[in-house]
């Protein structure tokens, strides 16, 4: 049963926070509402980095599938019964440093007890980021904060195509603040992808906005 103020390590190999090497995967505590994320913090020799996910909610005395990638140049994935539940890009980032740590599986290899009050099962590494989902959306572009009236180039989202068939009458969906715009994709072999440019209204008024963007096509 998870207490609402505790976090807990599901994975660790860096033990402190100032151990500048290797990894640890943890949920953070949760929120107001109940929501919690998923936390991973990598070493990259002379500091350390920390990527959280979208908000999720994790109830008791259910079997959830969860997984992380880091693709060794700045980009981590989180993933949730087998669907993206975000991307997190840190530009100029690369390999993780190697530690002399072994690896703790459901808690954290140190004093004091972080322990994952569950069980874990079936668990998996793998070289190199695996990918869960038939097709894969990236927003590529290094920016997410504009300044009102200013002329930005367009955000470039990627699709690409992860099945072994060809990916055929595809369309994205992209709704920025309630206006959606319907991009058609073309037919993508096994691996190749599209980029869609979207253009970035900075005529509306300063504050946070959502982009959300769906790929559609048949079995999709």
């Amino acid at each position: 049963e998870f207490e609402k103020g505790a976090r807990c390590h599901l994975a660790d190999k860096k033990y402190v926070p100032d151990n500048h090497a290797d990894y640890a995967w943890q949920i953070t505590e949760a929120d107001k509402g109940g929501l919690r994320r998923l936390l991973v913090t990598l070493g990259f020799g002379s500091h350390s980095e920390s990527f959280y996910s979208d908000p999720l909610r994790i109830a008791s005395g259910e079997w959830r599938h969860l997984a992380f990638t880091y693709d060794g140049a700045g980009s981590v994935a989180f993933y949730h019964n087998g669907s993206t539940l975000s991307r997190v890009t840190k530009p100029g980032l690369g390999p993780l440093a190697p530690g002399r740590r072994g690896l703790f599986l459901g808690d954290r290899g140190g004093s004091s007890y972080s322990g994952f009050p569950g069980f874990l099962d079936e668990v998996r590494l793998c070289e190199g980021a695996l990918k869960f989902e038939p097709v894969e959306i990236e927003v590529a572009s290094a920016r997410s904060v504009w300044q009102r009236m200013e002329r930005a180039e367009p955000v470039q989202i990627l699709c690409t195509n992860l099945r072994r068939e060809t990916l055929r009458g595809a369309s994205l969906r992209v709704d920025f603040d309630g206006k959606v715009e319907t991009f058609l994709v073309p037919d993508l072999n096994p691996g190749a992808a599209h980029t869609a440019r979207f253009p970035v209204n900075t005529a509306l008024k300063a504050g946070a906005y959502t982009v959300r963007a769906r790929l559609e096509a048949g079995g999709v």
